[in-house]
């Protein structure tokens, strides 16, 4: 129990010990803390070291400070509350000693014999232990640790920190400035100048590929007539614009890059431009189907820009993009929006049945449109076909009328058709006829021939008749064309009648001058031939006056051959509609039997 107050005491002192062990480290702390902040104060605030100075002394201090922390206050703390090995009470006894000489062997002893009373039991020991116990219990161990001996450090510990007082009231600077820049140790500060660099842009972001203009002003008393920029550590020339202002143009700019100004040994600050992705389009694919009944196969078109289509066609776009969100298609006013899958592909489709101009643009979170690409697709309508008709009548049969034609289309043709309209002498009634012809839907020329009978033909009747075609359009409907027409205009018994009168006459009186004619002809030859036996040799104007006679043989053979047309002409107009005129064939046979005079 009594050896339980000494050892109680003996804690009490040891306790005291490291509490004054702590207020000692504390105020080396301050001292040795405060001193080395006041040093790499002073090294910064005059020597503006670079990044890489700044952060080895700002990471030195912090390395210092946590060993003097440690071992200036932490360790004392931990011996305080007994979590780290303490002196031995042997230890603290001798220190007991040093102050109080009188108990220095009292003590020891008393701690030796309780050691051996632990070992073994023996009423001597303890009348012995009980003895030394009650001759220590009286001496105050604490008293042995005299903390008002640390107020010599404390004058110590004041002077960084009056230091550091006054430079916080009159020159704080001097405390501020240093050390923000070690705080923000991996930032470049500059030096203060008789200038300094200001960046005039206000945003450093750019889309890639785009250009950035970047301009910089210099402040400050001194005006410098060159500048640099450095870009990812390459030095360019800037251009002075102004006296105090300089830009430089970064062209098509594809990723980030840091830079700072350069002039007369001073260096800026680093700058970042951030590059933001540029949505691009990098592939477009036209596929082309066309309608049906044209006949063409499907297309494929890369990267063109303008086509030209059937009305009625299907085009799918198949694009690729890349950092794209959004792909904008633009027609007529009106916007219509597709998003590319992961893979920044995407397919839309439309039916073109008009000219369309359209514009695509591409679209992301950085920008709302990137460049725009103008695009035309050119609408071709389906054409009308073509029709080409050749009449042809035939000399022999007379009462059929033959056709050849030709007929042309873009695509093709669905029907062809001979149309005939008879209309009546004097009569508002109408009769119409339709005929289809054979002919190939899907070939785009061809050829047709066609005839038909006329022999049914009354006196009186006109009639009038074309060929009409159509193509295949099955988007528009189909379109028809007709041919040229034809007219065949049959007189009525009356108008025949004046028409054979008139002619007879006029067959009469060119027959009678031929006839007369001929006799004069046949006269002077006769004579011609009297005069020629006569000679023995034809001169020159015999020889003349032979080839004017047969000249003007040949010309009534020619009017003899004109006269026979029109004969057989009115003959025709007789065999058909009426009986054959009896003088007119009396005449016909007297000039045939000229004609084959003559033509001997």
């Amino acid at each position: 129990m009594t050896n339980e107050i000494i050892i109680s005491k003996l804690d009490k002192f040891i306790r005291k010990y490291y509490k004054n062990k702590l207020i000692k480290g504390i105020l080396y702390c301050i001292f040795l803390l405060l001193s080395f902040f006041l040093i790499l104060n002073t090294l910064e605030y005059f020597g503006y070291y670079s990044t890489l100075t700044r952060s080895i002394l700002f990471y030195s201090f912090l390395t210092i400070a946590l060993l003097i922390l440690y071992f200036f206050i932490l360790v004392p703390l931990f011996k305080i509350f007994r979590l780290t090995k303490t002196i031995s009470y042997k230890e603290a006894a001798n220190i007991i000693g040093t102050h109080f000489p009188e108990v220095s062997d009292k003590l020891l002893n008393l701690l030796q014999l309780q050691d051996i009373a632990s070992k073994e039991d023996s009423e001597l020991l303890e009348a012995s232990i009980k003895q030394r116990t009650q001759e220590l219990s009286p001496i105050p161990f604490v008293k042995a640790v005299d903390i008002s001996k640390n107020k010599k450090y404390i004058k110590w510990a004041l002077i960084p920190v009056v230091i550091l007082l006054l430079c916080g009231i009159f020159f704080p600077s001097f405390i501020s400035e240093p050390t923000y820049r070690y705080i923000n140790h991996t930032k470049h500060f500059q030096k203060p100048a008789p200038f300094s660099f200001k960046l005039l842009n206000t945003d450093l972001k750019v889309l890639q590929h785009g250009d950035i203009d970047i301009r910089v002003k210099i402040e400050g008393e001194m005006l410098v007539d060159k500048v640099n920029i450095v870009i990812n550590k390459q030095i360019f020339e800037m251009n002075k614009e102004k006296k105090d202002i300089f830009t430089y143009s970064i062209k098509q700019i594809q990723n980030n890059a840091t830079f700072h100004f350069e002039s007369s040994e001073i260096t800026s600050n680093d700058y970042n431009i951030e590059v933001l992705p540029k949505p691009i389009l990098l592939d477009l694919q036209a596929v082309i189907t066309y309608p049906a009944y044209t006949q063409m196969k499907e297309e494929s078109f890369t990267n063109v820009s303008n086509f030209s289509v059937p009305k009625g066609s299907t085009i799918s776009w198949r694009a690729f993009t890349r950092d794209t969100k959004t792909l904008i298609f633009k027609s007529n006013s009106k916007e219509e929006s597709f998003s590319p899958d992961k893979n920044g592909r995407l397919s839309f489709s439309k039916r073109i049945m008009f000219d369309l101009s359209y514009q695509l643009f591409t679209k992301n979170n950085f920008t709302t449109y990137s460049d725009s690409l103008e695009f035309l697709v050119n609408v071709i309508s389906d054409l009308s076909p073509q029709i080409a008709v050749i009449e042809q009548k035939d000399s022999i049969i007379a009462d059929r009328v033959y056709f050849r034609g030709q007929i042309k289309d873009d695509y093709g043709f669905s029907k062809l058709e001979f149309h005939v309209e008879k209309y009546e002498k004097d009569s508002p009634k109408q009769t119409i006829i339709s005929s289809t012809l054979p002919l190939n839907t899907k070939e785009n020329a061809q050829e047709f021939y066609y005839s038909y009978d006329l022999s049914e033909l009354k006196p009186g009747e006109r009639l009038v008749y074309y060929f009409e075609v159509w193509d295949n359009d099955a988007i528009d409907g189909a379109k028809s064309t007709r041919s040229g027409v034809f007219t065949i205009e049959i007189p009525t018994i009356n108008e025949i009648e004046e028409k054979q009168e008139k002619t007879s006459n006029q067959i009469k009186k060119e027959t009678d001058q031929s006839l007369m004619e001929l006799k004069k002809i046949q006269e002077e030859i006769r004579e011609l031939n009297k005069k020629l036996l006569e000679k023995k040799e034809l001169d020159w104007q015999d020889k003349k006056q032979i080839e004017l006679l047969k000249k003007k043989q040949d010309q009534i053979k020619q009017s003899l051959e004109d006269i026979s047309k029109k004969i057989k002409e009115n003959n025709n107009l007789d065999q058909r509609y009426k009986q054959q005129n009896e003088e007119i064939l009396k005449k016909q046979k007297e000039l045939e039997k000229l004609y084959d005079e003559v033509a001997k």
